[in-house]
């Protein structure tokens, strides 16, 4: 049975770091992610942190191939210390968000503890591919990150001419989630900027975002960006998007 983490690293000390965090059995060790299968081949999806300490032209010819294959697995990029060109390279060849090892190790902890991951946080890159690859997707997307209130999958319907189980098998089959999971991910991503660069109040953020409360926006952000609002503003050139 297939791990459902796969760990592309050089590093034993960050792999028993992780393992340490991680449900037993659930982590898997690759130092050559071309050596590695498609996690997407064959059984469910994975996760695949990737070191970019590690990352040779063998994995980033492997990035590529996944990507054009659109493999269901999701590609997560450990924030190190690596050469500028590679760093850059990565996300283009492969979408993927960055994260720092301390929030890895939290996502892993989750995971033994039987929380449920938040999907919708991890695959941004990917909703906004998909946005790209179809007009109607990029239409509804357009309208999720647009609205401030709870009429975004109402709108979204009329504005697509369908009824709200189309909607949800449209969602499914564009971004791999319901309408609603996007439109309350779409909600944390349009707060994230005012956290970050300005001083209004949480409770001003919450209000023009459309959260019912401060309180509601903290619990919608520790669900699906696993940081608190206050955490964000505090620490705000790490979690550039």
């Amino acid at each position: 049975m297939q791990s459902p983490v796969m760990l592309v690293t050089h590093s034993r000390a960050l792999y028993q770091r992780l393992r340490s965090a991680a449900p037993a059995g659930s982590l898997q060790r690759v130092r050559c992610l071309g050596a590695a299968p498609d996690p997407g081949a064959a059984g469910p999806a994975r996760t695949v942190m990737v070191d970019p300490r590690a990352v040779d032209a063998l994995c980033l010819d492997t990035l590529s191939g996944w990507r054009r294959s659109r493999s269901a697995h999701r590609v997560v990029y450990l924030a190190f210390q690596a050469p500028a060109d590679r760093l850059m390279q990565l996300p283009r060849i492969h979408p993927g968000p960055c994260v720092d090892v301390e929030r890895a190790v939290a996502s892993l902890r989750r995971m033994q503890l039987g929380i449920a991951p938040a999907p919708a946080w991890d695959d941004w890159a990917r909703i906004l591919e998909a946005a790209e690859r179809s007009e109607r997707a990029r239409t509804f997307l357009g309208i999720a990150l647009r609205s401030s209130g709870r009429s975004a999958v109402n709108d979204g319907a009329a504005a697509l001419g369908v009824g709200a189980r189309q909607l949800t098998r449209l969602c499914r089959r564009w971004f791999g989630h319901p309408p609603a999971a996007i439109v309350r991910q779409a909600r944390v991503v349009r707060a994230i900027p005012d956290l970050m660069v300005s001083g209004m109040s949480l409770t001003k953020i919450a209000r023009r975002h459309g959260f019912s409360s401060r309180q509601a926006m903290t619990r919608m952000f520790a669900t699906s960006a696993g940081h608190a609002p206050r955490e964000f503003r505090a620490a705000a050139p790490e979690f550039r998007l």
